[in-house]
């Protein structure tokens, strides 16, 4: 908000309910030409917010007709993602680099020649991950993932072909958080 003086320009807050929605706009009278919402929800947000969750969670919107603008933090205060978190497209981070982790995304792999990536365990129960070797050129794409992705305990995607594709859920199994295969086309799963 350009202003550093924000006014309360709307509550929609039911009276006794766990769901409120305030706005706070920057003009002091007239025209509301810039405003944050807030809201309190519990369980899923609707509309423009889109956020899957179970958890009662604050929401703040800086554009209604952005839903890239929202920010979501969990009653708990643990974990904190944008809208933009849902698998949006993240650039490939090439070779010997670790995959990033911190919010939901699809990445396009290109390979140039034999190939290594790190992934580290999810951020937050329900993260996705999309990967699909979207251009195979020379060498396998090799992904070590920091905890078991099956019950089998395999913990290695290879990608050997254009095409292969897997995508991964973020679960919590004896309290600690891991990856899960959701689906797989192609993509060798195996144990290092």
């Amino acid at each position: 908000m350009a202003s550093s003086n924000p006014r309360l320009a709307d509550d929609y807050s039911p009276k006794g309910r766990k769901v409120g929605f305030i706005r706070l706009a920057d003009a002091l009278g007239g025209a509301t030409t810039d405003y944050a919402d807030i809201l309190v929800v519990d369980g899923v947000p609707s509309g423009a917010y889109g956020r899957d969750s179970g958890a009662s969670m604050l929401a703040i919107r800086k554009d209604a007709a952005d839903a890239d603008s929202v920010l979501y933090q969990t009653a708990d205060g643990g974990t904190t993602w944008s809208a933009a978190s849902g698998a949006a497209a993240l650039a490939d981070p090439g070779d010997a680099a670790a995959i990033p982790v911190t919010r939901s995304a699809s990445i396009a792999i290109t390979t140039a020649a034999a190939e290594t990536n790190t992934l580290a365990i999810p951020t937050f129960v329900g993260q996705v991950l999309h990967l699909i070797c979207d251009v195979y050129a020379v060498g396998d794409r090799v992904v070590t993932v920091a905890a078991k992705v099956n019950q089998t305990g395999n913990n290695t995607l290879t990608f050997g072909a254009a095409g292969d594709f897997i995508s991964l859920l973020a679960v919590q199994e004896a309290g600690t958080l891991r990856w899960q295969v959701a689906a797989n086309d192609g993509v060798g799963v195996s144990t290092v």
